[in-house]
C-alpha cells in the first residue's frame, strides 16, 4: 500500500520525465532509456522523509 507521500513522489518523477523527453534534442529513444536508468538507480536509493 502507498502512502500519499509515496504516491506524490511518483507523480512527480512522472512529471519530470516527461519534462526531460520535451527538452531534448536527442533521440527520444536513447532519451527514454537514460531516464530509465535514473530512476532504476534511484529506487535503489531509500525514501527521504519529509
Amino acid at each position: 500500500m502507498l502512502k500519499d507521500g509515496d504516491w506524490r513522489a511518483f507523480v512527480q518523477s512522472d512529471i519530470e520525465t516527461l519534462i526531460a523527453l520535451g527538452d531534448t534534442d536527442k533521440p527520444i529513444d536513447d532519451t527514454a532509456k537514460e531516464l530509465v536508468y535514473q530512476q532504476k538507480e534511484g529506487m535503489k536509493e531509500p525514501m527521504k522523509q519529509r
